[in-house]
């Protein structure tokens, strides 16, 4: 018996369109990365995006007959780079390792999002676009408006960067700071103390043998990101965020110069 191909089997996941994207990103070699759990049928990539040196996690969870599939580029519904990954799945292209799980990345109503941003800053953003361009972009709106998106546990964005900095899949660790930077202007302080922790324990307890080289790259911006977060938040998060930097210092910093510094700029 010829086993069916997923490509085939979950296309009804995808418009034509995106099956056709898709079916030339996976022949002109965009899936650059490929894993799959030990022990699961769960599987993550990494995916080249539309711009040259601009990648994409794409994460397939398998379970009988249905298929959860995510991808962290901007676009809302199921999109070519997860296709691409179906297509490498289909074709052995992975490695096998141990992962994480990773709770469901919920799709989202564009109608909702779209509803839910203010008129104002819709229309700064029109001005500013037609200022810098003769079109909107689709992704750079989505990006633009992150912080309006439904917000994410802690465990998501440090089980994703766990898996990430494990397999040395750290080219998105901007995408994370950008959301946490966008939640940072719009007053979601709690929202930004959780990724940009989440960035560091997740580096810190993975065995990325470069981790604390992309840390030292980053210190400055997280450090400051939690600062302000201390600085505007409420008293519960107050505490929230000592009882971190209690954790850090009772490991002595992990013997880390530069990690020590931030912690101790905080506050």
């Amino acid at each position: 018996m010829i086993k069916e191909l997923l490509q085939e089997k979950y296309k009804m996941l995808f418009t034509p369109q995106i099956i056709f994207r898709g079916r030339n990103y996976f022949e002109n070699d965009k899936v650059k990365e490929l894993y799959k759990d030990k022990d699961s049928e769960s599987y993550i990539a990494k995916v080249e995006g539309s711009d040259f040196g601009k990648y994409y996690d794409v994460r397939i969870i398998l379970d009988d007959n249905d298929a959860k599939v995510s991808c962290t580029c901007p676009c809302i519904e199921n999109c070519k780079h997860e296709y691409a990954t179906l297509m490498a799945i289909d074709a052995n292209k992975y490695s096998t390792i141990e992962l994480l799980p990773v709770p469901e990345n919920e799709k989202i109503d564009i109608q909702n999002f779209i509803d839910s941003i203010p008129g104002d800053k819709i229309k700064e953003y029109l001005k500013k676009s037609f200022t810098s361009d003769e079109y909107i972009d689709e992704e750079d709106f989505k990006k633009y408006f992150s912080c309006y998106l439904p917000e994410k546990s802690r465990e998501y964005f440090y089980n994703i960067l766990f898996n990430n900095f494990q397999i040395g899949m750290i080219d998105n660790i901007n995408n994370f700071l950008d959301i946490a930077k966008s939640s940072l202007e719009n007053g979601k302080y709690r929202y930004t103390f959780i990724i940009s922790s989440a960035i560091i324990d997740a580096a810190k307890d993975s065995n990325y043998c470069d981790s604390d080289e992309i840390l030292l790259n980053n210190y400055s911006k997280i450090g400051m990101f939690i600062r302000i977060a201390y600085r505007k938040g409420n008293d519960e998060l107050k505490l929230e965020i000592q009882e971190w930097i209690n954790k850090y210092k009772d490991k002595n910093y992990f013997d880390d110069i530069f990690l020590e510094d931030m912690i101790l700029s905080i506050k």
